[in-house]
């Protein structure tokens, strides 16, 4: 473990630990390279454990996976290998609008009628305080 992780490993909490013995054993040691001592640019790092927190609690197979198919991702990438290989974009059939004519605000209209019937929803992160 890097020794500027070392100072600031105490500092983490159990779950926190678990997410860098993650990034380490993944070979993201370099995220820890050149980090400050504790007390300096805390909310910084505190905003790292945060966003690593949320990634492993929402990608499917958490963080370890994001970073094996990241990794497969760019070896792909790097070989030439093209995941869309074989399809052929095209334009979809649609109407073309003016903003203003009478086209427009007739599907603007139906479009306010349906939106009653929309629904949004919003992730919920608890916490625990």
């Amino acid at each position: 473990m890097a020794s500027s992780l070392d100072d600031n490993f105490n500092l983490l909490s159990p779950e926190q630990q678990e997410l860098v013995k993650v990034l380490l054993d993944n070979g993201q040691e370099h995220l820890f390279r050149d980090w400050p001592a504790p007390g300096v640019d805390d909310n910084h790092k505190k905003a790292f454990f945060d966003q690593l927190t949320q990634l492993d609690s929402s990608y499917p197979g958490g963080l370890e996976s994001y970073i094996k198919n990241a990794k497969r991702l760019l070896a792909d990438s790097k070989a030439g290998i093209n995941p869309f290989d074989g399809f052929t974009p095209s334009v979809p059939t649609g109407e073309t609008l003016a903003f203003g004519d009478e086209s427009y605000i007739k599907f603007e209209e139906a479009g306010v009628l349906e939106a009653r019937l929309l629904l949004f929803l919003l992730p919920v992160v608890l916490a625990s305080v």
